[in-house]
């Protein structure tokens, strides 16, 4: 199938303007007893993980499981192009970045239990504004550029 130079419509966006398309709070009623999860997120912009401690957490009411680094082998990178989202970061990148994940039978027990998760951390020095940035050569990217041969 050629398509260039031909409008293509987004492979979701007839479920989307019908309002049939499935998102994440949908399936809650087409999955009964189906976990909540809640992020624990880290209150620093830069810094290092050094330990997590689930227990008070993991002994609450309803909460199935509290997710860690130690649960997933592997690389854990959920990032889909630049492979540059660690799942559970062991060096924190930007402020609220989520280090742990609790997973219970609501929302509220999930939230509640995820601020029952202690962390320590050694805060990095972190780079807040673009003039910084500029200063200290810390991109997003790397520039990429295309030209004729």
């Amino acid at each position: 199938m050629n398509c260039v130079g031909k409008p293509m419509p987004h492979e979701s966006a007839a479920g989307h303007v019908s309002g049939t398309a499935l998102f994440t709070d949908d399936l809650l009623g087409r999955f009964p007893g189906i976990l909540h999860a809640w992020p624990v997120m880290a209150p620093h912009a830069h810094a290092e993980v050094i330990a997590i401690d689930i227990s008070a957490a993991a002994r609450e009411p309803g909460v199935a499981a509290v997710l860690t680094a130690a649960d997933v082998p592997g690389e854990a990178n959920i990032g889909v192009s630049r492979r540059d989202e660690p799942l559970f970061p062991s060096e924190i990148s930007y402020y609220h970045q989520p280090v742990a994940w609790v997973l219970g039978e609501t929302t509220e027990i999930a939230r509640e239990a995820a601020g029952k998760v202690r962390v320590e951390y050694r805060e990095l020095p972190a780079i807040l504004t673009i003039p910084d940035a500029i200063a200290a050569q810390s991109f997003f990217i790397r520039t990429r550029a295309m030209q004729a041969r």
